[in-house]
């Protein structure tokens, strides 16, 4: 009888390629199936940040934890209802982050090399924190 091996072993035996036309990967239930290297480009670029622009404060206002999608950035740059008063900076990256149990943050990386959060708690009456430099 030949020598069981290892998944481990039999995996580092195989030979590294980088033209592939198919990969194996495993479904959300564990079962085997084989990808392409298109689709499984697509699966990957989903998961990786996206810079997606605003169009306006109020844009910003209404990303919470519910509606935002996972592992997006998005730009601001001159928003046309910029208020000096009630935000920080008009040029900048935003990462809204969920924190569990309806709780929003939304941090500004802006362009004065400062960074600001503000909070968000999911409740019928919330509203956002003021802008809070970090």
């Amino acid at each position: 009888m030949g020598v069981i091996k290892t998944m481990k072993e039999v995996e580092s035996a195989l030979p590294q390629k980088k033209e592939i036309n198919y990969v194996r990967a495993l479904d959300k239930n564990g079962n085997p199936i084989l990808i392409n290297k298109e689709d499984l480009a697509q699966v990957v670029g989903e998961l990786i940040n996206k810079y997606t622009p605003l169009k306006s404060w109020a844009e910003l206002d209404n990303l919470k934890w519910d509606n935002a999608p996972k592992g997006n950035v998005y730009t601001i740059s001159w928003l046309p209802d910029y208020d000096s008063e009630q935000h920080p900076a008009n040029v900048g990256c935003v990462e809204v982050v969920r924190m569990g149990g309806g709780v929003t943050a939304q941090i500004l990386y802006a362009d004065n090399f400062k960074m600001y959060i503000r909070t968000f708690l999911g409740k019928e009456d919330a509203r956002w924190t003021a802008w809070t430099q970090v």
